[in-house]
């Protein structure tokens, strides 16, 4: 057994698996500063690795994105999931709320303000899109605490496992997911998307003429 499997096994006691939701992953291409405007600004460019966000993005689309502090609620962003630099989400912002306010009707109170996110094509969204996985075995979460980051009151990622360990009065448990039960919050947003360049496309017909070619 690989060591990851052996932390996760060491990790959760009970299985209960309950799926409800797809990743929208993507891979950073390349990152650019421009200048606009007197201002520089921080773009990249991101492949799209899934079909979360279909019908408007789709399985190798490109996405050109600028890292902003203006962001409106509709804007799809690119986002650290639970803040770990190596989980990118690119899906879309449906709300902002407050800490304590709950993430959707009837849910529980978000653990710090962000955003509530969903891919166009999922059910649900990102904070109802987990798994149980079990009871965490807590001789585990104190053996690690190095490795275990706190991301909410009662929420922790464990860095060994990507996976969320979240305290209620019923015990700890574990989960996993995209940012399940935890809203995106501003600091992990990477980039805000402005342009799509669609699979199959041109880009001879995209770019202006090199002089003297």
């Amino acid at each position: 057994m690989g060591m990851r499997t052996v932390r996760f096994v060491e990790l959760v006691l009970l299985v209960i698996c309950v799926l409800l939701g797809t990743s929208g992953s993507v891979d950073v291409l390349s990152d650019n500063y421009i200048i606009r405007d007197g201002h520089t600004i921080h773009q990249l460019l991101a492949s799209i690795d899934s079909n979360s966000m279909s019908p408007d993005l789709t399985l190798g689309d490109m996405v050109v994105l600028e890292n902003t502090s203006d962001i409106t609620i509709g804007d799809i962003i690119l986002y650290q999931a639970y803040g770990n630099e190596d989980m990118l989400i690119l899906h879309r912002t449906l709300d902002y709320v407050e800490e304590d306010e709950p993430m959707w009707e009837g849910g529980p109170g978000a653990p710090f303000a962000g955003y509530i996110t969903k891919g166009d094509h999922n059910e649900v969204i990102d904070q109802m899109a987990g798994q149980t996985l079990g009871m965490a075995n807590m001789s585990y979460f104190d053996q690690h605490r190095d490795d275990i980051m706190r991301v909410g009151d009662d929420v922790y990622l464990d860095n060994n496992t990507d996976l969320l360990l979240y305290q209620t009065e019923n015990g700890t448990y574990v989960g996993d997911g995209i940012s399940y039960l935890v809203p995106v919050k501003r600091e992990w947003v990477v980039g805000v998307a402005k342009n799509v360049i669609p699979y199959g496309s041109d880009w001879i017909t995209l770019s202006p003429q090199v002089p003297g070619v």
